[in-house]
């Protein structure tokens, strides 16, 4: 019910508003920069939230029986932060997930500016799209989801416009924090995955012993981010060591889904129990060309009517083999009174009729 936050960069704000609404307490958020400027940190100070800027995490301690996180300031002087018998909350520097990327066969690579590891050569067939493509802004990311698409179907090129806000309103992430080697340091990243770091002998000047392959388990990718930045792993052996290590996750198993046909119908999410009536009807609708219908399209009287409460219907499968057209679920009530109405589309409305009726049990 209680956190810290110590953050490089101004998505910590948001989470923090986030979960203060979800009823956690925020003690502190810590940030490494020297007055970051966002409209999120403008939120969390009109929230009442406690702010420090330009201090550095050490390591996480033990004070008093609560745990706590020890930070450094720009002048050297160091102190400690209580998490309130709570639990202290750390972010690095963004990692796009290439998970399915690297699945795929795909490469990556370390690069070294941005400080994250990023795709790395070309596949056939594949474009990639939104945070992997590199994109941060929803505006790009949205843009690039039509880039991609007309790549891949041979259509003109459409241009990215992944335009953040200026940095005088929104300032940068900055680099991951990485504090000086010392007994007990590691990096944790998401779930119960362990980076740890071997300590420097007091009296010698000798780095740590770079071994962070010594125990043989998948590595995520932000283990390999982090232990680059950490010096653990060469920045031009990242890619190899994620590529070899972080695509284990178990053999792929086959999957017992099967497309919804009309036999198969009867049973329905419950998200469409009661939509359209305690005694919906199923029916095959089609229209006089030759075209089918997405799973999903709704349903309704005419033309004029565009608003989803409104639909008397929604499209629930494909028609039967060898038929246009598809299945849907309709209102009962509202057939009493009709026998044509108007799919709407991603490609427009369409009228269609109903050509037969399903009448097995509609169950929920």
């Amino acid at each position: 019910r209680h956190g810290v936050l110590m953050t490089q960069s101004n998505y910590a704000y948001r989470l923090a508003l986030r979960i203060h609404d979800a009823g956690v307490a925020i003690g502190r958020i810590v940030d490494v920069r020297l007055n970051p400027h966002s409209r999120f940190v403008d939120f969390a100070k009109a929230t009442g939230f406690t702010l420090s800027s330009e201090l550095t995490p050490v390591e996480a301690v033990r004070a008093e029986g609560d745990l706590a996180l020890r930070v450094r300031g720009g002048g050297g002087a160091e102190q400690v932060i209580k998490a309130n018998h709570g639990q202290i909350v750390v972010s690095g520097s963004w990692q796009p997930d290439l998970w399915l990327w690297m699945r795929a066969s795909g490469a990556i690579a370390w690069n070294a500016e941005a400080g994250l590891l990023e795709t790395s050569g070309r596949l056939d067939h594949v474009a990639l799209a939104g945070s992997v493509a590199g994109c941060l802004t929803t505006k790009g990311a949205m843009l690039s989801g039509r880039a991609a698409a007309a790549r891949v179907l041979g259509l003109p090129a459409v241009e990215v416009d992944d335009t953040g806000i200026d940095t005088a309103f929104e300032t940068p992430d900055a680099p991951t924090p990485v504090s000086t080697p010392s007994a007990g340091s590691a990096y944790l990243d998401l779930g119960v995955s362990l980076m740890a770091r071997r300590p420097v002998l007091a009296g010698t000047d000798d780095p740590p012993k770079r071994s962070p392959l010594d125990d043989a388990r998948p590595m995520s990718l932000g283990d390999v981010a982090a232990a680059v930045q950490a010096q653990l792993i060469e920045p031009e052996d990242a890619g190899i060591i994620a590529e070899e290590r972080g695509t284990a996750g178990g053999a792929i198993a086959a999957s017992d889904w099967q497309p919804v046909t009309p036999d198969r119908a009867v049973g329905l999410p419950a998200y469409l129990a009661g939509r359209f009536g305690p005694d919906p009807v199923r029916a095959v609708i089609a229209v006089d060309n030759r075209r089918r219908f997405e799973t999903g399209a709704l349903i309704y009287s005419n033309l004029d009517q565009e608003d989803p409460s409104q639909a008397l219907g929604v499209v629930i499968g494909p028609a039967p083999e060898g038929r246009n057209g598809g299945v849907a679920l309709l209102s009962r009530a509202r057939l009493e009174k009709a026998d044509r109405f108007v799919v709407r589309t991603v490609s427009g409305p369409a009228p269609v009729r109903i050509v037969e009726r399903l009448e097995a049990e509609v169950s929920p």
